[in-house]
């Protein structure tokens, strides 16, 4: 369960992480940030370098809304050679963020961004092809990522974590770090299962009860790497829904770290109730038990993320503690403070008279859910 502190720290919507610490811990506990809450912001590609560092400055010296920013740092470009570690530009960004007094999430993100160097060690690989239409670089090109259990993949991802965790996890303003691994073109759960030959492949190689052992082993990686920080799991199907896997993976973390682990529903959308989505039914038998947060589908107002009020009746319903915005809304002032608005009175109204009101106009179906 979690704690009663930590508990009385996320009620408000618009306080960030302090550093604050529950001094009725044991003396050899460390002391754990208070968890996100409020408005929190990707901030986009960490390898566009200065203009990256630049956009973070412009953003948080116009938008007094957010109250995190969640910084992507791809392993080929943190560490492009082994044991080189390439810091400047993710320590830039940080810096930005400590300076206005924001807390940050870290990713460490693996997967199709694995340095090339894993594999001429002889890491094994699954090849495969882009299959999301909505990412325009890898669309039905060649993809590759390492087998996710394979020793020489864990051997050198455990060493990067350790060493980014060595960096970062003392630093009070350091709030979360999303648990990575298994990956493959986004920092959720999801493996390559819809191109030609996907689902053959993993079959052959029994990944059932290899990929729920690999992910015990990530999150006692994470855990122990980043002992003061929320571990993060953004959930959602890993080779087919009916495999058990994120399942398995949360009920361990849960079970290990009950006062850190925290789920992440990264499909929050306005397009119709979301209690029928996988990530939400995974998540759902642990709100009120677990951290849990919301990461936009895609941009407020556009038409793939549907209505943006019933986005918000949505994030209500479930309970959300924070929510991830996409690049474009977190840099929208105007956005963001109808949001934290609109969340208010959601809240204060409780999320079955404000589902009434959407009904009445016509937002919501009147089904029941």
């Amino acid at each position: 369960m979690i704690s009663p502190l930590i508990v009385s720290l996320g009620v408000s919507f618009l306080s960030a992480a302090t550093g604050s610490s529950d001094s009725s811990q044991p003396a050899s506990k460390p002391d754990i940030p208070a968890p996100m809450t409020g408005l929190t912001w990707m901030s986009g590609k960490m390898s566009d370098g200065q203009a990256w560092v630049d956009g973070i400055e412009k953003t948080l010296s116009e938008n007094p809304h957010l109250s995190g920013v969640f910084l992507g740092g791809q392993w080929d470009s943190l560490e492009p050679r082994q044991g080189r570690f390439e810091w400047s530009t993710l320590d830039a960004g940080i810096e930005v963020v400590r300076r206005h007094g924001l807390f940050y999430k870290i990713v460490l993100k693996p997967g199709s961004n694995t340095p090339q160097w894993v594999y001429d060690l002889g890491a094994q690989t699954f090849e495969t092809l882009g299959t999301n239409p909505y990412r325009k670089d890898t669309y039905n090109k060649p993809q590759i990522i390492p087998i996710p259990w394979d020793p020489i993949f864990l051997r050198e991802f455990e060493r990067f974590v350790r060493a980014a965790g060595e960096r970062y996890s003392a630093d009070p303003r350091c709030a979360a770090v999303t648990v990575t691994g298994a990956n493959f073109a986004s920092n959720e759960m999801h493996l390559p299962k819809k191109a030609p030959g996907d689902q053959e492949k993993w079959a052959a190689l029994g990944f059932r009860d290899k990929l729920i052992e690999a992910y015990k082993t990530y999150i006692d990686l994470f855990g122990e790497a980043f002992p003061r920080q929320q571990l993060c799991l953004h959930i959602s199907s890993v080779v087919r829904e009916d495999d058990g896997i994120p399942q398995a993976a949360v009920a361990y973390g849960a079970e290990k770290y009950p006062d850190r682990f925290t789920l992440q529903n990264c499909q929050l959308s306005g397009k119709g109730a979301n209690t029928n989505l996988f990530s939400y039914r995974v998540i759902e038998p642990y709100i009120g038990r677990l951290h849990v947060g919301y990461q936009s589908l895609a941009l407020l107002g556009g038409e793939r993320q549907g209505d943006s009020q019933v986005s918000v009746y949505n994030f209500v319903r479930g309970q959300g503690e924070y929510w991830e915005l996409w690049q474009g809304n977190g840099k929208d002032p105007k956005i963001c403070q109808w949001l934290i608005d609109e969340i208010a009175r959601a809240r204060k109204m409780g999320p079955d008279a404000y589902r009434a009101e959407l009904e009445s106009k016509g937002l919501l179906s009147k089904k029941a859910e």
